[in-house]
């Protein structure tokens, strides 16, 4: 129903209730048009709130989806090449699932579980090698493939 349509259905009902007094039937128009038009604001920004929260709420259950994926490709890494003999192959699977776990939200959208070195995988391992002696304190073994 448009908003004239309200307004006509106000000025039945305002007669109506006040009588034939067109004075009185003209302020609860105009104090309707205005309850009306607070109404119709407020709505528009209820509206938008919901976009708002609709739009987030796709966007978390999309990121956690992509963190599930993470953890599956991880799991399947520690599966299928954890149990190598060796320190070099164990460390490569360390290595594998770090950078899966840090890949960037497109990895999880491929088919491959060996994931590239993303920004947030180069930022860890700086991290892990960073010690009170500088920032090549440790070393990271990135291990060779069983």
């Amino acid at each position: 129903m448009s908003n004239d349509e309200i307004l006509k259905q106000l000025v039945e009902v305002s007669g109506r209730c006040k009588g034939d007094n067109m004075s009185d039937n003209y302020i609860t128009l105009a104090e309707a048009a205005k309850l009306i038009q607070d109404f119709n604001a407020t709505m528009e920004t209820h509206l938008a709130l919901v976009r708002k929260l609709s739009t987030d709420c796709a966007q978390l259950h999309q990121e956690a989806h992509q963190t599930n994926e993470k953890i599956a490709a991880t799991l399947q890494i520690a599966r299928e090449y954890g149990q190598y003999d060796g320190t070099f192959h164990k460390a490569w699977a360390i290595d594998q699932m770090c950078r899966t776990l840090l890949a960037n939200s497109d990895f999880a959208n491929s088919l491959s579980i060996f994931a590239p070195e993303s920004d947030a995988y180069r930022a860890f391992i700086a991290d892990a090698r960073a010690g009170d002696d500088g920032p090549e304190t440790y070393d990271w073994d990135i291990g060779i493939a069983p």
